[in-house]
């Protein structure tokens, strides 16, 4: 950076006889500048004791090297047996001493990486400086708690879940694969005629009415067809009127249902309001959010408590009777709470004790389940005359709440209307 014929003697007390530039001295030096031997510092005046941090140790004097007038933390040093310090290098000897915020920054990185164990034997007093390597030292039995696989025992409670599952009042669980849940229920229908022991078509009455109907309607076609000389279009729509009409006898035949039901049943007609208790079996292996029923899709055709869930006893009950039964129902339970459900529109009678059932054991509910089922169609095209029964039941369920509220003894009724049920 020079000129090379400038030459400069070394001033008074220089440490090196390499000619230095013009008009730099020997305390400002360049970054480089060839110095055999590095010149002590100028002590500064003051006191040299003061309020240090936690761990903090005075500089150890060395023989060449004047005491200087600061101190440094010490730097941490990692137990080579720990293995979860294995990573990491010792402390060089020959380097210099790490400035107190590089020695802050390496303790704080290390308690990051350490795990957050509540363990009497992790706990070290505050008097410790925070440089002893001891502080990490723990017993074996600290990470007995950690050192078990938690796959066996995740799976353990899984199971104990599921068999000890929060079932609602009244609730009998069996050994077929089934739970029987008992409803309560409140309805303004009309009584059926048929009893529900007299159905031998079970869960495909919606499908053996439609296949009826399109039996009916290809036979009706293909006579109009046969007037019309169209003897082509009247084979296909017979062809079509016979397999129609043999899937239809074919689920008579086999939904038949093997299942013990009794009880009373109810249409979609205005009828007199009435009170009954219910019992709806669910399977074992109901899937959340579901009512399972009979398929044709899963080529299922007839009712199996282990995979449907399945109506299987209703009675008609006078009204001191039920008051009677549900408030004892409402003592012995769990939560002595009540959860009322109010279908929508295109429901029958015996889907909205089914899906009272399932909101029941899914939400879980360890209460009584009550179901209030107010005439509707059970069809598409019936929007109309459930919209009307729908104001026409206002009354009824008013006076229905108010029973429950004090007749029952519950400290709270939840009330679920779905559709046009609110």
């Amino acid at each position: 950076l020079s000129p090379s014929n400038t030459t400069r003697a070394p001033q008074s007390g220089s440490t090196s006889d390499f000619p230095l530039p013009p008009g730099t001295t020997e305390h400002h030096r360049p970054f480089g500048h060839a110095t055999l031997r590095p010149t002590p510092p100028v002590l500064k005046s003051g006191p040299l004791s003061r309020a240090l941090p936690a761990g903090t140790l005075p500089s150890i004097p060395r023989t060449s090297i004047p005491r200087t007038p600061f101190s440094v933390a010490a730097p941490f040093e990692a137990l080579s047996s720990d293995p979860l310090f294995s990573n990491a290098s010792p402390q060089n000897p020959i380097l210099p001493p790490i400035s107190p915020s590089a020695a802050a920054r390496n303790n704080a990185n290390v308690e990051r990486r350490m795990p957050a164990i509540n363990s009497p034997a992790a706990r070290v007093s505050a008097s410790e400086p925070t440089s002893d390597s001891r502080m990490f030292k723990m017993k074996a039995s600290a990470f007995a708690a950690s050192d078990a696989l938690p796959t066996d025992a995740t799976e353990n409670t899984r199971e104990s879940t599921k068999s000890t599952r929060e079932m609602p009042a009244g609730t009998l669980a069996t050994e077929s694969g089934y739970s029987k849940v008992q409803v309560y229920y409140a309805t303004d229908r009309q009584r059926d005629h048929v009893p529900l022991a007299a159905y031998e078509l079970s869960g495909q009455t919606t499908t053996f009415m439609a296949l009826s109907f399109r039996s009916l309607l290809s036979i009706a076609y293909a006579g109009l067809s046969t007037m019309r000389s169209r003897t082509k279009s009247a084979g296909i729509s017979a062809m079509l009127g016979c397999l129609t009409g043999c899937l239809a006898g074919g689920l008579i035949f086999l939904g038949q249902t093997t299942i013990e039901k009794h009880g009373v049943n109810y249409t979609g007609e205005r009828g007199q309001f009435t009170h009954g208790i219910a019992e709806v079996s669910v399977p074992d292996l109901h899937e959340r959010g579901a009512v399972e029923r009979p398929s044709l899709l899963k080529f299922e055709v007839r009712e199996d408590q282990t995979k449907h869930i399945v109506l299987t006893k209703d009675i008609e009950l006078l009204d001191e009777d039920f008051n009677l039964k549900i408030s004892n129902a409402v003592a012995t339970a769990p939560a002595h709470d009540l959860l009322v459900f109010i279908h929508g529109y295109n429901v029958s009678f015996e889907s909205a004790l089914l899906r009272t059932a399932q909101l029941a054991v899914d939400l879980p509910f360890e209460g009584v389940p009550v179901c209030y089922s107010w005439p509707s169609q059970a069809t598409l095209t019936g929007y109309p005359i459930d919209a009307n029964n729908a104001d026409w039941t206002v009354p009824h369920l008013k006076d229905f709440l108010l029973e429950l509220a004090t007749e029952t003894g519950a400290e709270s009724i939840n009330v679920i209307a779905h559709s046009m049920g609110n």
